[in-house]
């Protein structure tokens, strides 16, 4: 790996920023191949897989009091699986469990995904002797940058699938990168965990439902009605210098973030 012009430098941003998170306070983190080559699924390249596999072991050594997620873009889900299992991380981030869409590096193929995740999961982790359920995984409802038929464009057939799907998290983001999710979209999906807990609370005697994260567009101007909401946020373009996606962390935007989060 090391023989990689490109490694040292990955490296190194990777790690100072991964501290920047940790001295701030941030305990769960997400693992993404940003401003890499994009293929879909079965056209990834096999670098990606291996750069993302030690990139995550190097977290998880370097970090071990972080919650680590992982998405391998695009659509490599069972990519995603392989290494968060074999690297003991604790989610991942899935873009094509639900419905096929159209994106501009391809289609996003989808023939059965979440049933085979939580197959390959249970075979990867009885393999591996590991012991218990193994990576959650959360799934992204009309994913940004996609383009779908007729009908999904709205969340209803997404949030009916929640206890269907047995959804072990579920994530609502804007139409592109550092888009900011309306706020019906997240009282709509809140709404529906509600009455999913409601549901299983009286069919099973015990209340279960996903957790709700936002996927996209959180700033100091709106996480505060983020925070009314959703569990989690997954914050980027918001924390980089310039408000851009693959610039560098600004640690700065990050404390200003972390302090609002705080008086909300």
């Amino acid at each position: 790996m090391r023989a990689l012009s490109f490694w040292p430098a990955l490296c190194d941003r990777f790690s100072s920023e991964a501290r920047y998170y940790e001295r701030n306070g941030v305990n769960q983190v997400l693992i993404e191949n940003i401003a890499a080559p994009y293929f879909v699924r079965t056209a990834q390249l096999p670098l990606i897989y291996w750069c993302m596999r030690a990139l995550a072991g190097l977290l998880k050594t370097s970090c071990p009091g972080f919650r680590i997620g992982l998405q391998v873009l695009a659509c490599a889900d069972h990519w995603a699986m392989e290494i968060a299992c074999r690297t003991g991380l604790d989610f991942i981030r899935c873009e094509s469990a639900l419905f096929e869409g159209l994106r501009p590096e391809g289609r996003t193929p989808n023939e059965g995904n979440l049933a085979k995740l939580y197959l390959m999961r249970n075979v990867l982790m009885a393999q591996l002797g590991l012991q218990g359920s193994g990576p959650q995984v959360y799934v992204d409802l009309r994913k940004k940058h996609t383009a779908f038929m007729p009908g999904l464009d709205s969340l209803e057939p997404w949030l009916e699938n929640i206890l269907f799907q047995k959804l072990e998290g579920i994530i609502i983001s804007g139409i592109a990168t550092g888009a900011p999710v309306p706020e019906e979209d997240l009282r709509q999906a809140r709404d529906v965990i509600e009455a999913v807990k409601k549901q299983t609370a009286a069919t099973v005697g015990k209340p279960w439902a996903p957790p709700l994260l936002v996927g996209s567009g959180v700033s100091p101007d709106n996480i505060g009605m983020c925070k009314r909401y959703a569990d989690a946020v997954i914050v980027g373009s918001a924390l980089k210098e310039g408000g851009y996606w693959e610039c560098t962390l600004a640690e700065r935007k990050l404390q200003r973030l972390i302090e609002t989060w705080h008086a909300s």
